[in-house]
């Protein structure tokens, strides 16, 4: 066997241990279907469909799974204030948490649940041990002028008064596009979840997602578990210089790139910097962690070329910040 064949065997054992178990994900799909059935069947509400989002539906999660996220489609004409516009997004986040709080109220009094609103979002927080939340992010979509395969739709953020365009739909037509028995894009973004977790690294999931994804498509990556990590590493390790990347799986503006401080083009929604946010001091952070895990899966490669197997796995698992 290879020495990259042995670093994938090694990467596989990280992300296998890391897997969030089925019964939990089960638990967590059940909860956030019976969320979006009430707000289905809600008529004040004017949803009119939803989808399982995040990790949970694109099968990229990894221990702990905290929470798992929901778009709940909501027909505009339903939303408008008396001047005849869409209301504000903390207005909307206001109402969907007063209709959560009224269906929750029971489980709330006996203190099993809480309602949180959030900056996308309406949390429904469970108490237990395992217990899963639920991210329920309003999100403005005319039905009948979307395309039902890809359903480009607006979700609040609260504080600024903008909505955002995004689609998950077109998110996980990319992750099923690029991801296969070639490519096994869904584990090396596991990989690098459980890098960032462990280290504390300050970037999004969806951040982490769109990076490797951006690298696969535009075959910067090797077709490998190994070279897809390490490719996402050496990208994060100059992220503070990085240029802007974005995929072309979908329509985009052809525009020359710029030089920015960490940009990264959702591939659902190019206009989208997932990156957003991130400030220098946290780009310097983030690159530094990135080269140290990069330079730790150099020496694995190396020892594992020399036959030096158990150093090799130590390195490994060293490099996401793991123990054996």
């Amino acid at each position: 066997m290879t020495a990259k064949s042995l670093l994938n065997r090694y990467l596989n054992e990280v992300v296998k241990d890391y897997i969030p178990r089925a019964r939990v994900a089960k638990l967590a799909r059940k909860r956030a279907n019976r969320v979006g059935r009430v707000l289905l069947n809600d008529p004040d509400m004017g949803a009119f469909d939803y989808d399982l989002s995040g990790s949970i539906a694109k099968a990229t999660g990894t221990l702990p799974l905290s929470d798992v996220d929901m778009l709940v489609y909501l027909s505009p004409s339903d939303w408008l204030n008396a001047s005849g516009k869409l209301y504000a997004p903390s207005t909307v986040l206001r109402l969907m948490e007063e209709r959560l709080e009224q269906t929750f109220r029971v489980h709330i009094d006996n203190r099993n649940n809480q309602i949180r609103r959030q900056t996308h979002s309406v949390g429904v927080l469970y108490g237990g041990q395992d217990s899963v939340n639920i991210d329920v992010v309003p999100a403005m979509c005319d039905d009948d002028d979307n395309d039902n395969d890809e359903r480009i739709c607006w979700i609040p953020q609260r504080g600024s008064g903008r909505w955002l365009q995004t689609s998950v739909r077109r998110q996980l037509i990319a992750l099923d596009q690029l991801d296969g028995p070639g490519t096994p894009l869904r584990r090396a973004i596991r990989a690098l979840k459980v890098w960032r977790n462990n280290f504390e690294v300050e970037l999004h999931s969806y951040g982490i997602e769109t990076i490797a994804m951006i690298l696969v498509a535009n075959k910067d990556a090797p077709r490998s578990l190994s070279g897809i990590v390490r490719a996402t590493l050496d990208w994060l390790g100059d992220i503070p210089n990085q240029y802007a990347i974005w995929c072309t799986l979908f329509d985009h503006e052809d525009r020359a790139p710029g030089k920015y401080a960490a940009c990264a083009f959702d591939p659902a929604i190019p206009e989208n910097n997932v990156l957003k946010g991130i400030k220098t001091p946290e780009c310097k952070k983030i690159a530094t962690q990135a080269r140290r895990s990069l330079k730790a899966l150099d020496l694995a490669l190396e020892c594992l070329a020399e036959g030096s197997l158990e150093e090799g796995r130590e390195l490994t698992y060293e490099a996401l910040g793991c123990d054996l």
